[in-house]
């Protein structure tokens, strides 16, 4: 990967530029150039872009104005934890946040002159292509074109600082001591890819998906077995009732539903010990949609009936067991159904 003076130059100028130093490879003495080329270092890691599969471009720098070697009078006026590790062309950040002066006294306060920041190790991931960037580092090098060009492509920067009492293994053993995966969620507005030598492509390019349901439409149902079968998936829900439906709007609703009902049905609900509780007569039709250019010609007819805790005269009922008969042209259901009702809330009048 490619390495950059992150913030700071050792002139202390603020700059963003590949390092002249002999580059560092993963597998070679650290003080010792890798390939004789320079600014280059290698990452403990890499970046996968989930929407594509595409292996990303991704860069790292560090704050080469932390180094004792060419600054040797930071020792006299900055209190590091750690030593600095700005100018070894090795991602390496320290823990240390700040770095009080040797002078100050009392507690340490953030402020730009004293902010470390790990050294400044600073990750970026670019939404370059790796494949083909992996060998443009002589251009990258050469042209401060194609340099703008890489930090406009940058999608997500981070500044890691090390854990407290954390240490990083060596170059040849990896650096990092366990494995870390990182997700990263980055703004990313839905762009199409185009082949310029094809035109705009089918359908200008956007994804395009071909289904079908024919075959699958509503059909009569024929046959004792499927009769059955439709009667069984009634259902009254939920069941049973704790003073609370996820159907409820409000303190004063009580509401549960009976499901999967034919479309013309009679429904009975009885007290345990036969007493008439409330009725339902349904005769569910289609409803003509309305629009001018409809996804359905027939609106479909709600399978299910709500049903909310109240008796014929809109009193509410007890808490107990009841009997629910749901009587249609297809055949007869009978359903138990046992709820608890809550305590009337005249808080909210």
């Amino acid at each position: 990967m490619y390495s950059d003076d992150g913030l700071l130059s050792k002139d202390g100028v603020q700059n963003m530029s590949l390092r002249k130093d002999p580059s560092v490879g993963s597998d070679t003495n650290p003080d010792a150039p890798s390939d004789g080329t320079t600014g280059k270092s290698w990452f403990p890691g890499y970046a996968i872009d989930v929407e594509t599969g595409r292996r990303l471009v991704v860069f790292f720098g560090e704050n080469s104005g932390y180094d004792l070697a060419s600054n040797p009078l930071l020792g006299d006026v900055y209190r590091f934890s750690q030593t600095p590790t700005g100018g070894d062309m090795i991602w390496n950040p320290t823990a240390d946040v700040v770095a009080p002066l040797i002078q100050q006294t009392g507690p340490t306060q953030r402020t730009a002159s004293n902010l470390v920041a790990g050294c400044g190790h600073y990750i970026y991931v670019t939404d370059l292509n790796y494949d083909e960037w992996k060998t443009g580092y002589d251009a990258l090098l050469a042209n401060p074109t194609a340099q703008q060009n890489v930090v406009r492509s940058i999608r997500w920067a981070s500044m890691p600082i090390l854990a407290q009492n954390a240490r990083l293994l060596s170059y040849k053993d990896g650096l990092i001591p366990n494995d870390v995966t990182i997700k990263l969620r980055v703004d990313n507005p839905y762009q199409v890819g185009v082949d310029a030598s094809k035109g705009t492509g089918v359908n200008n390019s956007y994804p395009t998906y071909k289904f079908s349901i024919k075959g699958a439409q509503t059909t009569e149902l024929s046959g004792d077995a499927e009769i059955s079968k439709a009667l069984d998936a009634i259902k009254v829900v939920p069941n049973p009732y704790y003073a609370y439906s996820a159907y409820e709007v409000n303190q004063f609703s009580n509401t549960v539903k009976i499901t999967n009902l034919p479309a013309k049905c009679v429904v009975t609900i009885y007290s345990l010990d036969g007493k008439f509780i409330r009725q339902y007569k349904r005769d569910e039709v289609p409803v003509k949609s309305t629009s001018s250019n409809p996804g359905v010609n027939l609106y479909q007819v709600s399978p299910a009936l709500e049903w909310d805790l109240k008796n014929s005269k809109s009193i509410p009922i007890a808490g107990g067991t009841y009997i629910i008969h749901i009587a249609s042209d297809l055949g007869e259901k009978t359903i138990k159904w046992f709820g608890v009702l809550r305590p009337f809330d005249p808080s909210g009048l």
